[in-house]
């Protein structure tokens, strides 16, 4: 029968557990099963974490306890377990220290390892309950061994503000059963004890949490009207209490412990980690993180800042060295893949002084991780460098990085190393190391290190511009200028890729001028100089190529094609003013050419009408009186302005309203690979989303790496931007509100220049209510008076007549005042 096999298997697998276990046990055909598939998915992918949990659920079940621990051990090698687990695993451990399977040991050690993985009051509630229980009053080492484990589950977790109060009452529960057994032999010997617990009475009401209230009770209960620091208690407390205050609407958006882990919960966390910081206090950020993490255990950006923060507050501190190590060593295990943390960890250890044993092993840990980017890779291979380089042990340096090079070759096969990161540090640590061994190499031409860029710029990265360039920086360090100059000639004839060569021989040009002679830069100018103009010509013709396709298919022409057309050798017509303001105004759409009136009839428009309080936006050369060009500024004393009328005839710009409001969020250190469907899975949580506008290289017709996304609601934002840093296909990207530029006072901005060249327009000026709009101002200014006297203003306001000449104006000004 098909099943005979499996049920053979499952027979071995039933005799081997009964044998192990010492008893026999009845599993079910189904559990079997269960346990068999189970054990060959994992021996196919030993890295799933569910796969795992769903054997030791399968397994424990079935009671196979040989198996179970096998299994618990197994995964917690490889994987920082969650509470509940944990606690299982402690419960189980607990019953077969009392059915006498365990030691006392066995079970003390095993909670050890559970308070390092995640802040949990439950389980150093279990770890407390398991040591406390069996002390007996009079053995001073256990109840002093007892009092150490609880100062330090209050160092852990008294700033728990929903939950550091139960061990605050473990511990009072404690010191109380050791009172009790006394109070009827001594009562002199029971006021010690006593004291102890209004002592942690005192220390638990200064510090800020939910059940603080309660708290205050409990400690007017057990004696605090007699207590004689009564004042300073109280005050403490009611600092407390204005404390506990302002964290309460954190804790409230948090919420209950067990919440779901979603973006808004995260964002919640990040606020108040924010709000931690500005109180300074490093304590209660450590324990906010704790708690934060605990519940985003693989959130690799959390663990980043965490170590982060830690760094930047102990740094100095040498006796806290292990705190920062052991946190990098938590996140690794609980973000493998993530080579900035891998790099850091290391660096941490460097600085802490560890053995190069663990340094190695904590490097060959890395490299087994499989993380999926290669710059991360080399970070990661560089932080280990730097420790060899610091040691100066160029023989280990030099098998290391032959190593990486190869075990990079492996993982990412045709990827390049475009940062250049990697031989940029072996050229320089060879030529540092090797200096006091160089002489001899010196006699022969050869620079020490040149060989890393000699096989750099023989592979495919030779046809960058970056790479010359660094090679070129490194002779010129560590060769001298001569060395350097050879480089240059040997490139300058390469056709690098994305106009390389044109910003090449540039550099040339100025190193000759920085540490040639006139004869090296007349030669580099003779060998550079046709080249460079081939190119422009050659940028020239493509772009004008550019602009003819876009003028044929109807589109603008590019930038650099409009930019690039007096490299091609055609020079603009040569037009005199007339023509250029007829080209001008026939381009602008907003153009409207003004009916002009013969003089006769504007003489007889002025008898007629009396003067109309308006005047154009700009001085005009001539008035209708005189010819004069009047001041603007000094013209508006004299006009009469009515604000009434005004308001209702002014124009609609000038009431122009406010835009409606959107919610776009900037997004960039995009992978190339993400596209339109990616972003969209990835803020599914965040509500709708109205619009995804991608950064596009005009050349290439790809991604830039960056994105605008419009969400429907101001919620859909705020949840968007709590996913800043998260690691995005194999990149941790950077997403912010995108707010426009706001308008200055007093003028109304607009988003781009109008059509046809012609200038912005500004908000209406209250004396110009009644003029229709007119074009734009034209770029030929016109000639304006920066003084006309006042008097002869008034007068040809007052009094027209015939045009004034200039001898009149003099004799107006140089006649005696009466």
């Amino acid at each position: 029968m098909p099943n005979d096999e499996p049920m053979a298997e499952a027979s071995s697998s039933q005799s081997e557990s009964e044998e192990s276990d010492g008893g026999e046990i009845d599993i079910s055909e189904q559990d079997a099963s269960a346990i068999m598939t189970a054990e060959a998915a994992l021996e196919s992918n030993p890295y799933d974490y569910e796969g795992h949990a769903n054997y030791i659920s399968h397994v424990r079940r079935c009671g196979l306890q040989a198996k179970l621990k096998d299994a618990r051990e197994v995964m917690h090698s490889l994987f920082p377990l969650g509470e509940g687990i944990w606690l299982e695993w402690l419960q189980d451990e607990v019953a077969a220290f009392e059915s006498g399977s365990a030691t006392r040991e066995d079970v003390t050690r095993l909670h050890e390892l559970a308070v390092q993985d995640y802040l949990s009051v439950n389980i150093w509630l279990s770890y407390l309950a398991f040591v406390s229980s069996g002390v007996q009053s009079g053995d001073s080492a256990a109840i002093s061994e007892v009092r150490d484990l609880f100062e330090r589950a209050l160092t852990a977790t008294s700033l728990h503000f929903s939950q550091g109060a139960r061990v605050w009452a473990a511990y009072r529960q404690f010191e109380a059963g050791l009172v009790a057994p006394q109070e009827e032999t001594s009562t002199a010997s029971a006021q010690q004890p006593t004291e102890k617990v209004l002592a942690l009475f005192r220390r638990q009401l200064a510090v800020p949490h939910a059940h603080s209230g309660a708290t205050l009770a409990e400690w007017e209960h057990a004696g605090g009207a007699e207590d004689p620091r009564r004042k300073e208690v109280l005050a403490a407390h009611e600092a407390a209490m204005r404390s506990a205050g302002e964290r309460a609407p954190f804790e409230a958006a948090i919420g209950e412990e067990g919440a779901a882990a979603d973006t808004q919960l995260l964002g919640s966390y990040m606020s108040y980690l924010e709000f931690e910081k500005k109180k300074g206090d490093l304590a209660r950020c450590q324990c906010l993180y704790e708690r934060a993490l605990a519940v985003f255990p693989v959130t690799h950006f959390l663990w980043l800042q965490y170590c982060s923060f830690l760094e930047s507050r102990l740094l100095r501190q040498q006796d806290v060295n292990r705190l920062i190590t052991s946190a990098y060593a938590r996140a690794t295990r609980n973000c493998p893949w993530v080579g900035q943390l891998w790099e850091r960890r290391i660096r941490a250890l460097h600085r802490a002084g560890a053995a190069e044993g663990e340094l190695a092993a904590v490097y060959s840990e890395a490299l087994a991780a499989h993380v999926p980017v290669r710059e991360d890779v080399v970070r990661v291979v560089l932080a280990y460098a730097h420790y060899l380089k610091c040691k100066k042990e160029l023989s280990q340096l030099q098998s290391l990085l032959t190593e990486a090079e190869k075990h990079l070759e492996t993982r990412f096969q045709g990827e390049l190393d475009h940062s250049l990161a990697l031989p940029t540090f072996w050229a320089e640590a060879e030529a540092q190391l090797s200096e006091p061994a160089a002489a001899g190499e010196e006699h022969s031409g050869t620079t020490p290190g040149w060989q890393v860029w000699e096989a750099v710029l023989r592979s495919p990265l030779g046809w960058r511009r970056r790479a010359w360039a660094a090679a070129i920086s490194f002779e010129l360090r560590h060769g001298g200028p001569e060395k350097a100059r050879k480089l240059y000639q040997r490139c300058h004839r390469r056709k690098l890729e994305d106009g390389g060569q044109a910003r090449l021989l540039q550099d040339w040009l100025v190193f000759e001028g920085l540490f040639g002679d006139a004869q090296s830069y007349a030669e580099a100018c003779t060998q550079a100089d046709p080249i460079l103009s081939e190119l422009a010509s050659a940028a020239a013709a493509r772009a004008q190529a550019d602009a003819e396709a876009a003028h044929a298919s109807g589109a603008a022409a590019p930038r650099s094609a409009r930019t690039a057309k007096p490299a091609a050798g055609k020079a603009p017509p040569i037009l005199d003013p007339e023509e250029q303001k007829a080209r001008r105004q026939a381009a602008d759409p907003n153009f409207k050419p003004r009916e002009k009136r013969a003089p006769s009839e504007a003489a007889a428009g002025d008898e007629t009408k009396p003067p109309h309080p308006k005047r154009p936006r700009q001085a005009e050369q001539g008035n209708a009186e005189g010819g004069i060009a009047v001041d603007v500024a000094s013209a508006k004393e004299d006009i009469q302005f009515d604000s009434r009328t005004a308001g209702k005839e002014a124009p609609l710009a000038e009431k122009a309203t406010e835009p409606a409001p959107t919610f776009t969020a900037f997004v960039k250190h995009l992978a190339p690979v993400v596209g339109r469907e990616q972003l969209e899975e990835l803020f599914s949580g965040c509500g709708g989303i109205a619009e995804i506008r991608f950064g596009i290289n005009p050349s290439t017709k790809k991604s830039k790496g960056f994105a605008y996304v419009e969400f429907k609601t101001e919620a859909g934002l705020k949840a968007a931007c709590a996913l800043d840093r998260t690691d995005f296909h194999g990149k941790h990207i950077f997403i912010a509100p995108s707010n426009k530029p706001k308008p200055s006072a007093g003028h109304d901005v607009p988003d781009k220049a109008p059509p046809g060249g012609g200038r912005a327009k500004q908000a209406p000026d209250p004396l110009d209510a009644e003029v229709a709009p007119v074009a734009p101002a034209s770029t030929t200014m016109k000639p304006r008076a920066a003084f006309m006297p006042r008097a002869a203003r008034l007068g040809s306001q007052a009094k027209p007549g015939p045009p004034k000449s200039n001898s009149d104006f003099r004799a107006m000004l140089l006649e005696p005042k009466t």
